[in-house]
This record gives structure tokens, C-alpha cells and sequence, in this order.
């Protein structure tokens, strides 16, 4: 190939791509996927991906009186649609022009409230505790809006946030905190307005039940030995009242006879074997009481429920020289989503402490050594692993208006220049002139 060829062909590539780069470039509009009557809506105006100053843009409404603007340093122009219906945009720059369709819809307003994912919600704890709920504000609306939370007159708790501001679908946490220094059952009620539209509300209702914790009374002095009866048996005194049991014992404290006390209520038992020594300070054990205690003597542990199975075993402080069964029947209700475990109150540490515990039909059942207060907690069921939360859809509205045929703006642009048919042209050209050129050779 001759220099002036290849020098030919050089200049005819050059042109073309400086062609392919120029028409290369695209007008674009960028906006919500649609608007909202009464409200700005703001559109952006980018050239080749680039925000542009100084397009024009031309909305026409429900094939209406165009409403021309132009886009500032930013590349934006604003516009407020007064209808609903269809919004045609066209904008034009450097002669080239492109156009989009939005609808128009009226403004809705909606709010969604829940607690730990439900309407209501329930917690036991102490004077010396917080209930701590999750609250979950949702805008169900189609339009960024505030919502207000507000407690009922004269109930109890602290929320978080009082006003949380929403987008479209967008939710948002607010916790709620309940606490008391006096016993009782608290209800409380919270409702979520919409600022937008105060007809448009939800609320929740949750029931904060509050225990009294004191200090457990000082265990009673061991009970003086009776006289020994023929046979070196002791004397074995009647059931004094309901809740308590006479244990026969020997002066050493040895039981003659196998002996099963229950609480007043039934449902809380121990069995002493035969056999085994019961003492308390040396002295032989002659009573057995297991009474409920006038309230708990600790704070329950973190991962437990509470549910009213507590039963103090007397006298506080009594051994046995092998461990004793002790059991407490439950209704399997108070437990459903929990654990029965038997629990036990450490007077050295002031701590509970956990047993094992058998579980047979609607009974829980430990091995003791010795009597203190013994509670059957719940045990929380470890949660299943959230599922990743899924976006709220924006709500579809349909439009009031059907749409029009895309309308033409009054403006008359400047022609479009060729696109790409143009450059097919001119690499034509360059064959054939390269075939000429190559035969004069």
C-alpha cells in the first residue's frame, strides 16, 4: 500500500470516529417513577451521563399548555403539576431532544405501627427493672411525611423518638421503655399520627406487669428436738397446718420412715427416704413446710420467664445426708415457648442457681441437698435467625387521568443530525476509494 493510501485512510478513520464519539452521546431525563399533585417535582436533565445547565424542558400535562423551563448549574429544573393525569417532559440540548412520561397521583397518607412485630405485647419485671419494647413506624403512604407517637393520658412510659420523618414505604425504630417503682399491671398505649393527614393513625397496647422484690425474711431458729420414744424413735408430731409435715426422725437426726410433704396448693413435693440423716445445725429436722414466699429473693436470671412456681422448703438451712427429690407440677400452658428448669436461691451468693431437671408428664423434678427457695423458671427458646427484610414496595396508585398520546412542544428544535446511518456511508466510501486507488497502482 502506497503513503498517500495509508495517509487516505488515516484521515477518513479519524473522521469517522470522531463522528461515532459526537453522535455517541445521549439526552436523558431523570425523575421519580412518578409524581404528586400539589408537590414540586424536581427533574434532572444529563447529557452523555453529565448533569447540563441550560437545557430546555417543556411539561406538558394531560396533553395541555406546554410550561417551559431550564435546568440550572446542577442540571435540575423544578415543576408543580396541579392535576393528576399523565406528565409528559421533553428537554432539548445542543439540537437533540428526548422525552419522558410520568403520571400524577393524588397525595396518600397511611401509617403503620406494630411492637416486637405484633399489635400487643406483654412483660413480667421487677421495681428494679425497664421493660424494653421495639416499635416499628411505617409510612404506607404514597408522600414523605412525619409521624407523631404520643402516650395515653396517664399511663406510664418513655419513648425514644416522638416524631420520626418517612419517605414513601421507609419505616423506622422507636423503643419504648416502661418501668415502676410499685407492684401492679400497667397498660400502655401508643399511637402513630400522620402530620400529613391526622385522620390517618394506628397504635399498639402493651401490659407491663410489675413484681414487688424485698428482702426475704431471716430463717426461723431449728426447732428443739421432742422426746425420745420407746424404741429410740422420736415421737412424731401431727401435721401442724396445711403446707407443713412431721418428719420422723432419731436423735441423730436419722429418718424412720419414708415421708412425702407437699405444699398447701399440691403442686410442690419433696420425698425423704428412710434411712438418710435430716439435720439442721446438728439438730434432727421434725417438720417439713414448703409455703410460697412472700416475694423472690433475687432478680430472676436474663434468659428466663418467670411464671409463678415459686416455693420456699423449710427449715431454711436443712442437710440431708443424700440427695432428696423434690418436684413441682406445672399447667403446661404457662410454659408454652419455654423450658420448665427448676432453679434454686443461693444464700452465699445471692445468685440463682440453676438444677437439672427432669420433666415427666406435667411435673419438674431435682435432686436436692439441702432446703432454700426453689422457683420453676421458663427458659427462653433461642429465637430462629431473622430473615433479611425484604423493601417495602412503593404503593401503586392508578392514575386518575388515562394517558394521551405523547404531545409535541410547541418549540420547533433544530433538526437531528444523522446518526450512525452517516458513518456506515462514509466507511463505504472508504472501500470503494481504497479499490480505486489500489487499481492505479
Amino acid at each position: 500500500m502506497s503513503k498517500k493510501i495509508a495517509a487516505f485512510l488515516t484521515v477518513v478513520m479519524f473522521s469517522v470516529l470522531a463522528m461515532a464519539a459526537v453522535y455517541a452521546a445521549a439526552l436523558s431525563i431523570s425523575t421519580p417513577d412518578y409524581g404528586i399533585r400539589n408537590m414540586t417535582l424536581t427533574v434532572t436533565v444529563l447529557f452523555d451521563g453529565t448533569p447540563v445547565q441550560g437545557a430546555d424542558v417543556y411539561f406538558v400535562l394531560n396533553n395541555g399548555t406546554p410550561v417551559h423551563g431550564k435546568t440550572n448549574e446542577s442540571g435540575k429544573v423544578n415543576y408543580k403539576p396541579l392535576l393528576t393525569g399523565i406528565l409528559n417532559i421533553t428537554a432539548i440540548y445542543n439540537g437533540v431532544s428526548t422525552s419522558k412520561e410520568i403520571p400524577i397521583y393524588e397525595p396518600v397518607y397511611g401509617v403503620n405501627l406494630t411492637v416486637d412485630g405484633k399489635k400487643t405485647a406483654s412483660k413480667t419485671i421487677y421495681t428494679t427493672e425497664t421493660a424494653t419494647y421495639t416499635l416499628i413506624v411505617r409510612n404506607t403512604g404514597n408522600v414523605t411525611d412525619t409521624i407523631n407517637l404520643s402516650i395515653g393520658e396517664g399511663e406510664i412510659g418513655t419513648l425514644s423518638n416522638t416524631s420520626v420523618r418517612l419517605n414513601p414505604g421507609e419505616n423506622k425504630t422507636v423503643t419504648l421503655e416502661v418501668s415502676s417503682n410499685t407492684a401492679g399491671n400497667y397498660t400502655t398505649t401508643v399511637t402513630a399520627t400522620s402530620v400529613g393527614d391526622p385522620s390517618k393513625s394506628d397504635s399498639v397496647t402493651v401490659t407491663t406487669i410489675v413484681r414487688a422484690l424485698i428482702t426475704p425474711t431471716p430463717s426461723p431458729s431449728p426447732t428443739p428436738a421432742p422426746r425420745r420414744a420407746p424404741g429410740g424413735a422420736r415421737r412424731v408430731a401431727p401435721p401442724l397446718a396445711a403446707g407443713e409435715t412431721s418428719l420422723p426422725t432419731t436423735a441423730e437426726g436419722e429418718v424412720t420412715a419414708t415421708t412425702t410433704a407437699k405444699s398447701a396448693d399440691g403442686r410442690a413435693a419433696v420425698t425423704i427416704p428412710a434411712g438418710i440423716k435430716a439435720t439442721i445445725g446438728g439438730a434432727p429436722i421434725t417438720k417439713i413446710t414448703i409455703k410460697p414466699p412472700s416475694v423472690l429473693p433475687a432478680v430472676p436470671p436474663p434468659n428466663v420467664e418467670y411464671k409463678g412456681y415459686a416455693y420456699d422448703f423449710g427449715p431454711s438451712g436443712a442437710t440431708f445426708s443424700e440427695p432428696v427429690e423434690i418436684s413441682i407440677t406445672f399447667d403446661p400452658a404457662d410454659f408454652e415457648g419455654l423450658t420448665p428448669v427448676i432453679y434454686m436461691y443461693d444464700e452465699t451468693t445471692k445468685e440463682w442457681k440453676r438444677l437439672e431437671t427432669k420433666i415427666v408428664d406435667n411435673k419438674a423434678i431435682a435432686k436436692v441437698t439441702h432446703f432454700t427457695i426453689f422457683v420453676l423458671f421458663g427458659e427462653k427458646v433461642p429465637p430462629p435467625p431473622s430473615p433479611t427484610p425484604t423493601p417495602s414496595p412503593t404503593p401503586t396508585v392508578s392514575p386518575v387521568v388515562t394517558p394521551s398520546p405523547t404531545p409535541t412542544p410547541t418549540p420547533t428544535p433544530s433538526p437531528t443530525p444523522p446518526g450512525f446511518e452517516a458513518i456506515f456511508a462514509v466507511a463505504g466510501l472508504l472501500a470503494i476509494a481504497y479499490l480505486v486507488l489500489r487499481r492505479r497502482k
